[in-house]
C-alpha cells in the first residue's frame, strides 16, 4: 500500500507509533491525555487538508479507542477510572465535523438536509431539557457526545458527494480490514480472555450481566470495542458492507468476522443484520444477485465446519435455542418486565428527561421517548421517516451494491430500537453516516447522467456520432 501523500501519513504515524512505544515500554499513563490530545490534532489536520484520510482515520478511533483504554487501564491498575479520557476520543473526531454541519446549515434544507436537521432540532431541544432539570452536566454531556455525532458526520458525508467514489473505496477497504482485525481479535479474546480484558471485566460487577466472565470461552465477545452490543452493531454494519466488496480479503475477512459475530451474542445485531441482507437482496439486480450468492456459497463452505467443530459452537447454538423457546429465555423475559414496568411512566413524558436524564436499560425504544419526551421527538421521528422515503427511491442501489449495503445499514439498526437505543454511541454514528453517504452517492449520480445528458447534445451539434 503506497502511504500518499507523505505529509497525512507522516501525521498519522507520529500518532501511531508513540501511542504504540508508550504500550510497549508500559509508559501508558501519559496515553491519558497524549491519546485523546493527539487523536484530536491529527484529526483536525486530516479534516482540514485530506478529508478522505480523515473519514478513515475517525472510523479506526472509533474501532480502537475502548482497547486502547483497557490496556491503559491494565499496565496502571486503573480499577475506577472515572472519566475516560480515551474514550473521548472517537467523539472529539467525529465532532469535528460540526464545522460541516454549521456551515452548511443555512442552504442544508435545500440539499437534502432537513432529516439531519430534525434530528439536531430533537437533541439541542434535549440537551436544553436536561439543563434545565438540574442534570449532572458530567451526564449531559455524555449523552449530548452520544447522540450528536452521527447527526453532524451524516451531514459531512452527505455535502461531500462529489467525492463519492474515494469515500466509497475509503469506507470499504477501512470496514474490510475492521472486520478482519476485530474478527481475529474477538475469537482471540473468546478463548483465551486476555488478562487487560478479564481485569477490565474483573473491576466492572455490573458490566458481567452483559459482557460474561473474565474466564476463557465465558466471554461475551466486545473484541477491540468497549460492550458486545457495541461491537454486535459495528460487526453488523462491517458484514453488510462486505457484500458489495470484492479482494482476497472478503472470504477470510467475512469467515473470522461472522464468528466473532456470533460470539457476541447479541440476537438483536443478528436480527438486525438479516433484516438488512433482505433489505440489501430485494433491490439489487438479478447479475449482482449471482455473484453475492456465489459468495455466501464460499464463505459458508469455509463457516459451517469450523462452527460445528470446534469449542465457538456452544454458546452460539445455545443462543440460537433461545428464539425458540421463549418460556426459559431469561433476558426475553426481563425485558418484557421492564417495558411493563416503566411503561406507564414513560408514556406520560410530554417534555422528556433529557440528556443526562435517568435511561432505560434494554428498552431502546423507551429510552428514546425517556429522553426527547413527545415533543422531542416528533421532529426527530419525521426526520427518520423522511429520510427513509428519501432513500428508498432511489433506483441506483440496483447497480451499486456499496450504496446498497449503505442503505441497508439504516434498517438493519432500526429494527433493533425494542431490544437496545441504537440511535447513539457507534449505532447513531452509522446510522447517520451512512444515511449521508447514500444521499451523497444519489447526488454523485444524479450529476453524472446531467453531464452525460450535456454532452450528447454538444456531441451531435459538432458531428461527433462516433462518441
Amino acid at each position: 500500500m503506497s502511504l500518499e501523500p507523505q505529509i497525512a501519513w507522516m501525521a498519522i504515524l507520529g500518532f501511531i507509533l508513540p501511542v504504540a512505544l508508550c504500550l510497549l515500554v508500559r509508559f501508558s499513563s501519559i496515553l491519558q491525555i497524549f491519546f485523546p490530545a493527539g487523536a484530536f490534532a491529527v484529526g483536525a489536520f486530516l479534516y482540514l487538508r485530506y478529508p478522505i484520510l480523515y473519514l478513515g482515520f475517525n472510523w479506526w478511533i472509533w474501532f480502537l479507542s475502548p482497547f486502547i483504554a483497557r490496556l491503559v487501564e491494565y499496565q496502571n491498575g486503573i480499577i475506577n477510572p472515572g472519566m475516560r479520557f480515551i474514550i473521548l476520543a472517537p467523539y472529539l473526531v467525529t465532532m469535528l465535523t460540526a464545522v460541516t454541519f454549521f456551515k452548511h446549515l443555512p442552504t442544508l434544507h435545500r440539499r437534502g438536509g432537513i432529516p439531519f436537521i430534525l434530528a439536531f432540532v430533537s437533541i439541542a431541544y434535549a440537551l436544553l431539557i436536561g439543563l434545565a432539570k438540574g442534570n449532572a452536566i458530567t451526564d449531559v454531556v455524555q449523552g449530548f457526545l452520544s447522540w450528536l455525532p452521527g447527526v453532524f458526520m451524516g451531514v459531512h458525508l452527505m455535502v461531500n458527494w462529489r467525492s463519492y467514489p474515494q469515500l466509497q473505496s475509503n469506507t470499504q477497504r477501512v470496514f474490510l480490514w475492521g472486520i478482519l482485525i476485530m474478527g481475529i481479535y474477538g475469537i482471540y479474546q473468546y478463548l483465551v480472555a486476555p488478562e487487560w480484558d478479564s481485569f477490565w471485566l474483573r473491576n466492572a460487577d455490573d458490566l458481567q450481566l452483559c459482557c460474561g466472565w473474565p474466564e476463557p470461552r465465558q466471554i461475551r465477545v466486545w473484541s477491540t470495542l468497549n460492550f458486545p452490543f457495541t461491537f454486535g452493531y459495528a460487526m453488523m454494519a462491517c458484514l453488510l458492507l462486505s457484500i458489495g466488496s470484492r479482494g482476497p480479503l472478503i472470504v477470510p475477512s467475512v469467515v473470522v468476522g461472522f464468528l466473532s459475530f456470533l460470539l457476541s451474542q447479541v440476537r438483536g445485531a443478528w436480527i438486525g443484520w438479516a433484516f438488512g441482507l433482505f433489505s440489501f437482496w430485494v433491490t439489487l439486480k438479478p447479475s449482482l444477485k449471482v455473484r453475492v450468492m456465489m459468495m455466501f456459497l464460499i464463505i459458508t463452505v469455509f463457516l459451517v465446519p469450523i462452527v460445528i467443530s470446534t469449542p465457538l459452537a456452544e454458546p452460539v447454538i445455545s443462543r440460537l435455542q433461545s428464539f425458540s423457546d421463549t418460556k426459559g429465555d431469561t433476558s426475553a423475559n426481563e425485558r418484557q418486565e421492564i417495558y411493563a414496568q416503566v411503561l406507564d411512566s414513560v408514556l406520560p413524558e410530554l417534555f422528556g428527561r433529557g440528556m443526562g436524564g435517568k435511561g432505560i436499560v434494554d428498552a431502546g425504544v423507551l429510552d428514546v421517548l425517556a429522553t426527547l419526551g413527545w415533543l422531542g421527538l416528533l421532529p426527530y421521528l419525521c426526520g427518520i421517516v423522511l429520510i427513509f422515503f428519501t432513500l428508498y427511491g432511489y433506483r441506483e442501489t440496483r447497480f451499486d451494491p456499496f450504496m446498497n449495503a449503505a442503505r441497508a445499514i439504516l434498517p438493519s439498526i432500526l429494527i433493533t430500537l425494542p431490544f437496545n437505543n441504537a440511535l447513539v454511541l457507534l449505532p447513531g454514528i452509522l446510522f447517520w453516516g451512512f444515511a449521508g453517504i447514500t444521499i451523497a452517492a444519489h447526488k454523485y449520480y444524479t450529476y453524472q447522467r446531467q453531464l452525460v445528458e450535456q454532452q450528447i447534445p454538444t456531441d451531435i451539434q459538432q458531428g461527433n456520432f462516433s462518441k
